[in-house]
């Protein structure tokens, strides 16, 4: 079953807590990883995938908080 990032309540996920459960799911993955002894297991590929959502997640927040500044092109 899939979990959404928000809270239950609809609460936002700040990026101190996106980290935490991307630490936490690191180490899942990485403990799911040694006990399969196995990158191709559908289970360590399922885990992988919830750390991918997390990861892009959390750059989402940076780019939010930190965007790009717009380039502005000159004709030479």
């Amino acid at each position: 079953m899939h979990m959404g990032l928000a809270g239950q309540r609809g609460e936002t996920v700040n990026r101190r807590s996106l980290s935490s459960m991307i630490r936490k799911k690191k180490a899942e993955l990485n403990r799911l990883v040694a006990q399969r002894e196995s990158l191709q297991d559908r289970e360590v590929y399922e885990k992988s995938c919830e750390l991918d959502q997390l990861v892009v997640a959390y750059m989402k927040l940076q780019v939010k908080k930190n965007p790009r500044p717009k380039v502005v092109r000159t004709a030479v």
